[in-house]
């Protein structure tokens, strides 16, 4: 069996029309989204990524171009959040838009202090 993925932001469903893999559920606040993503998958809801809860575990969560716009202190409380309905081997996938040259002498800590700190081990 396939990974079960969940793509919280999921936009308007780039994910799944990349991978061609109609099974991975989505999750966007925005209506025209939702309806844009149905296209290309079987399972999209209309809510908060901080209400949304799966109803089993889920293999991978993916945060593409999600995290930029939250405090350090949101970003850290939405990757526990999302640790909560991880499988045992589960995974987190964060994808970020980097600005040119933001990689320079530790550019990225200063843009994005790291969220996973005190998430700890399961």
């Amino acid at each position: 069996a396939e990974d079960r993925v969940l793509d919280l932001g999921c936009g308007p469903g780039l994910l799944a029309r990349e991978t061609r893999r109609q099974d991975i559920v989505g999750v966007d606040m925005s209506p025209a989204m939702v309806e844009a993503a149905r296209q290309w998958m079987d399972e999209v809801h209309c809510e908060s990524i901080f209400e949304h809860f799966p109803a089993e575990p889920v293999d991978a969560v993916v945060l593409a171009n999600v995290l930029e716009p939250y405090a350090a202190e949101v970003r850290q409380l939405l990757l526990k959040h999302c640790a909560e309905f991880l499988s045992l081997a589960g995974r987190v996938i964060v994808v970020v838009a980097v600005r040119q040259g933001a990689c320079v002498d530790g550019g990225l800590d200063l843009l994005f202090p790291p969220a996973s700190a005190g998430l700890g081990t399961r």
